[in-house]
């Protein structure tokens, strides 16, 4: 385009070039605008008026300022993937694959692991955080896949969010005030993301926790000692909570054609009762 553009300026205001007249016309002046942006400097096609060696001299600096801020922007996109996606496999390796809220509860939610959960918690929080600034500097970056195809940065934040919403109505200490601190930093990245990328909350999306869906949840958290009380209030907290990120971050996958995770895992529970590794925590079958 830069190219094109310098060669329609030369066109435009009608400058006169050292070739002869027989080879003047807009492909000569696409060759010249192409040797003055790369630096070539062949010198078998110049500008003879002023105003012509002006937009050669501009074009040659538009150059080197355009190829400097590609080798320098390319390294720094690279290395705001690979952070992000440092922190995608860390959420995986601890809620599984595919990911879960209920499976990573299973596994730290237990009283004997608050602290451990917390720990989990902290480091998911600064992981939204550096999220959010990559994409908001990086828009692009949106668009990146994982490099496996059960991975997504977005299902790794609908997976936080889940499991936070859960910690903050089930219990009360440290998990649950780190839980509160790391909610409103992931709601805040769903909500810069809808706004970056220009898509509109998904207000009526498909109910993916449904009220006869609770007491199955309760009883698949039974095991991990994370107890979700009995009672409309918990329902109307997990409700209000889930209104806070559902509709951005639905909207974003079907933007982004991305498959949220499910509340309730299809897998065996005795399987997540289990510590043991398996072929599946690698991804493999």
């Amino acid at each position: 385009m830069i190219l094109v553009a310098f060669a329609l300026l030369h066109f435009g205001l009608r400058t006169h070039l050292s070739a002869p007249a027989s080879q003047s016309g807009l492909g000569l002046l696409l060759y010249l605008s192409g040797t003055t942006f790369f630096t070539l400097g062949l010198g078998d096609v110049v500008p003879l008026n002023p105003l012509g060696r002006t937009l050669v001299v501009a074009e040659v600096g538009t150059g080197i300022v355009f190829l400097a801020m590609i080798i320098g922007y390319l390294p720094l996109l690279e290395q705001a993937y690979v952070q992000r996606e440092v922190g995608v496999q860390l959420l995986e390796s601890r809620a599984g694959s595919p990911q879960s809220a209920v499976r990573l509860l299973r596994r730290f939610g237990r009283p004997e692991s608050a602290e451990v959960l917390a720990a989990v918690l902290r480091e998911a929080e600064h992981w939204a955080a550096e999220l959010s600034q990559s994409l908001i500097a990086h828009p692009v970056l949106a668009y990146y896949r994982s490099q496996h195809l059960d991975q997504s940065w977005l299902v790794s934040l609908m997976t936080l969010l889940d499991r936070c919403a859960l910690v903050i109505v089930s219990r009360k200490g440290v998990p649950s005030r780190q839980a509160r601190a790391t909610f409103r930093m992931a709601v805040r990245v769903a909500a810069d993301l809808v706004r970056i990328l220009g898509v509109a909350p998904d207000l009526a999306a498909s109910e993916r926790l449904s009220p006869g869906d609770l007491p199955r949840l309760r009883a698949a958290l039974e095991s991990s000692g994370l107890v979700l009380p009995v009672g409309t209030d918990t329902e109307a907290g997990l409700t209000k909570l889930r209104g806070f990120y559902e509709p951005s971050v639905l909207a974003l996958s079907t933007w982004l054609l991305v498959r949220l995770p499910e509340w309730i895992p299809t897998v065996d529970e005795q399987e997540e009762e289990s510590d043991l590794l398996t072929f599946a925590d690698f991804g493999l079958s």
